[in-house]
C-alpha cells in the first residue's frame, strides 16, 4: 500500500508541475509582448530594447503619434548607417560564412580559429553545417 501511496503523490507533484510549467509559460508569453512596449512608453527606447533582449523577444511600438513616427524614421536610417559600417572582425565573419574558408587569408583564417574559441556563439552555422557534413 506504502508503494501505491507513493506513486500517486508523485503523480500528483507531477500533475502540479506540469500545470505550473504551463502558467509560467503563458505568463512569458504575455510579458514577452507587453513589457518591452511598456518600457518604451515609460522610460524610452533603451529600457524598451533591454527588456525586450532580456525576455528574449523583440519590440514593437504601441505608440502611433507623429513625433514618435519621425523618431522611428530617423532611427531607421541611423541604423542602415550602422549596419554598413561593419567592424574588421564582422567583415571577416562574413567572408567566412557566404564564401568559406578558402576564400580568408592565412591570418585570417588564423584570426577565425581564435575568434571561433573566444565568440562561439557567432559560429552557430559553422556547427550546424559541420554536422551536416558529418551526417
Amino acid at each position: 500500500m506504502d508503494l501505491l501511496k507513493g506513486l500517486r503523490v508523485l503523480r500528483e507533484e507531477r500533475r502540479k508541475r506540469l500545470e505550473e510549467i504551463e502558467t509560467l509559460s503563458k505568463d512569458l508569453t504575455w510579458l514577452q509582448k507587453h513589457v518591452p512596449s511598456a518600457a518604451g512608453l515609460v522610460q524610452g527606447i533603451d529600457a524598451a530594447t533591454k527588456s525586450a533582449l532580456l525576455l528574449n523577444t523583440t519590440f514593437e511600438n504601441i505608440k502611433s503619434d507623429a513625433a514618435t513616427k519621425a523618431k522611428w524614421k530617423k532611427l531607421a536610417s541611423v541604423k542602415g548607417l550602422v549596419t554598413s559600417m561593419m567592424t574588421p572582425a564582422e567583415e571577416v565573419r562574413r567572408r567566412h560564412r557566404q564564401e568559406g574558408w578558402n576564400a580568408l587569408t592565412l591570418p585570417e583564417q588564423q584570426w577565425v580559429v581564435l575568434d571561433r574559441i573566444r565568440e562561439p556563439l557567432k559560429y552557430g552555422w559553422l556547427a550546424d553545417q559541420e554536422a551536416a557534413e558529418n551526417l
